[in-house]
């Protein structure tokens, strides 16, 4: 494969069957600590060695959960062959019948959070605070990172070398296209790529 090394993807999930379930009902033991996924990656410190997850659904089959932090260990193995920095924890899981998954299953959560948004070429809209009317970026109101309104032309930065991360221009999981190829070249299943193209716009109040 010749790798395109600025092409990148977005993860969504995809149930296709049986083993991949709309929603999976959970119950931990213990209890996973609490954090805001979306804002930065939890702490090492706030796990244990080991998790084990009891659910009503009777089949889980697929290697990427991702709604749920949830990876096969044959997925976790492949991204540790690539750029992805991770934190994980294996994971006992309990079907329905108490019945065992046929596949080992770990937690899996993004260690890397980046801006990948070139924005001297790109086309976006900054979102406002109500309130005051001022941007919600660092500068202006103090937060965390630039929160964007819409991005309609999507230009990647040209030095991104990670193979999965979480992007925060569009709080999102995002891949390379080398994590995408071996993904597919090894039949793993629970993902679609979105490419992030010209074809590609992003709308705050239009995302799933």
């Amino acid at each position: 494969m010749k790798e395109n090394n600025n092409k990148f993807y977005i993860l969504q999930y995809n149930p296709e069957d049986a083993g991949l379930p709309p929603y999976i009902d959970k119950k931990y033991t213990p209890d996973l600590p609490c954090f805001d996924i979306f804002t930065s990656p939890p702490k090492e410190e706030y796990f244990i060695d080991r998790y084990k997850l009891r659910t009503s659904v009777k089949d889980m089959s697929g290697d990427y959960f991702l709604d749920d932090d949830i990876v096969s260990s044959d997925l976790m193995k492949m991204c540790q062959g690539l750029n992805v920095a991770f934190l994980s924890f294996p994971l006992d899981i309990v079907l329905n019948g108490r019945k065992k998954p046929s596949k080992n299953y770990n937690l899996f959560y993004l260690k890397k959070y980046i801006s990948i948004l070139d924005i001297e070429e790109s086309s976006y809209e900054i979102s406002r605070d109500l309130d005051s009317g001022k941007l919600n970026t660092p500068q202006e109101m103090g937060l965390d990172k630039v929160y964007y309104e819409k991005i309609t032309n999507f230009v990647i930065k040209k030095d991104i070398n990670e193979d999965l991360f979480f992007c925060t221009d569009i709080i999102k999981p995002v891949c390379s296209e080398k994590f995408k190829y071996l993904f597919q070249e090894k039949c793993f299943s629970g993902i679609n790529f979105i490419p992030i193209d010209n074809r590609y716009s992003y709308d705050a109040w239009d995302e799933d």
